[in-house]
This record gives C-alpha cells, sequence and structure tokens, in this order.
C-alpha cells in the first residue's frame, strides 16, 4: 500500500517536498466547496508538481445547486492547472442535507465536462444516512472511505472494497499541525496509472 494525505486552504504552505521525503506518495488537493473555489488549490498543486501523485476534490454541500457546483469545480481546476493532476477528480459525499439525487446530478455534470470517472469519498455512516444504502448506480465509482483509527474500514454498501482510504488524523513531520493521512490499495505504478 502507498502512504499519501489530503488538504484544503488550511494547510496552505505545507512543505510538499518534505513529505515525500517522509514517505508520502500522493496528495489530494481540495479544489472547491460548494460555488466557492478553494484559494489554496494552485498553490498546492504546484509545489507537489513532480513529487507526489495528485489528485483533486469538491466538497459538496446541498445549498447550492449540484451542477453549479460541478461547474464550479471544473472551472477552478481550469484556473488553478487542475487538469494536469495525475488522479480522477473526487465527489465528497459528507455534509449534511445532501441526498442521492444531488450526489448523481453533481457525478453526471462532472463526469460530462471532465470525461473522467471521478472518485466518491465518504464514510459508510455518512453515505447510509445521505444517499442510502445498495445504491447499485454507486459501483461504478471508485471509493475513497474514511474510517480513522481501526485496523480495517467499514464500507458502505453497495462497495466491497476501497481505493483509498483516509485512516486517521495524526502528527507528522513534515506539518506543526494535525493532518488527514490516507492509504491507496495498490502499488505506485497502480496509483499513477489511475
Amino acid at each position: 500500500m502507498i502512504q499519501g494525505f489530503d488538504v484544503s486552504r488550511y494547510q496552505a504552505g505545507i512543505d510538499m517536498a518534505a513529505a515525500r521525503q517522509a514517505g508520502m506518495r500522493f496528495v489530494f488537493v481540495r479544489a472547491s466547496i460548494g460555488a466557492e473555489a478553494d484559494w489554496a488549490c494552485g498553490q498546492h498543486l504546484y509545489s507537489a508538481q513532480g513529487l507526489l501523485a495528485r489528485g483533486t476534490y469538491h466538497a459538496l454541500l446541498p445549498e447550492v445547486p449540484p451542477a453549479v457546483q460541478a461547474v464550479t469545480y471544473y472551472a477552478s481546476l481550469a484556473a488553478s492547472g487542475g487538469f494536469l493532476v495525475e488522479l480522477p477528480p473526487v465527489l465528497d459525499v459528507e455534509k449534511a442535507g445532501l441526498d442521492e439525487t444531488m450526489a448523481r446530478r453533481f457525478l453526471d455534470e462532472l463526469e460530462r465536462l471532465w470525461q473522467r470517472r471521478p472518485l466518491i469519498y465518504t464514510s459508510e455512516s455518512k453515505w447510509h444516512k445521505l444517499v442510502g444504502r445498495d445504491r447499485a448506480w454507486a459501483r461504478d465509482y471508485r471509493l475513497w472511505v474514511a474510517h480513522w483509527n481501526v485496523p480495517e474500514p467499514r464500507l458502505p454498501t453497495p462497495w466491497t472494497e476501497w481505493a483509498f482510504w483516509q485512516y486517521t488524523v495524526d502528527q507528522v513531520p513534515f506539518w506543526p499541525r494535525k493532518l488527514d493521512l490516507d492509504l491507496f490499495r495498490g502499488n505506485e505504478q497502480e496509483l499513477w496509472r489511475l
């Protein structure tokens, strides 16, 4: 398995070279939330270039139409050079008030714009509460599951395996505060081929 981490504007200035030296091999960068671009996205992507496999994610909010959010995500990536990233785009499903229709509309619009199949980031409890159980269509998307401090994550249905696992929030040598850490199920060559 390969180790990485995820960041947003709250980790602006993080040292990507030091992260690489500490064993990190990928980073997910928040590109946008709702109808707002994350101002640190371009800085993160630029500083990780050539050091880490880079991906981006969008935090879906219930109060903004999903198609508007997909366009916001797309536009924020265009502005920050985010289309040069190595990893697929990600939909973050965790905010109260979201539902299955919103998630599906966002995914459909994002895939239409990007021409690439996104990943879905969520936890078992959030997915089941917000979207529901046994949504067969979700199997078409790779899962980035959040479940901290356990030996193996619980997966929302219908998934039977995870591609990425956000497994802890921990102190790291390259950042002065706690940071979300992630694993990729596979080797480095597989990571770069996603």
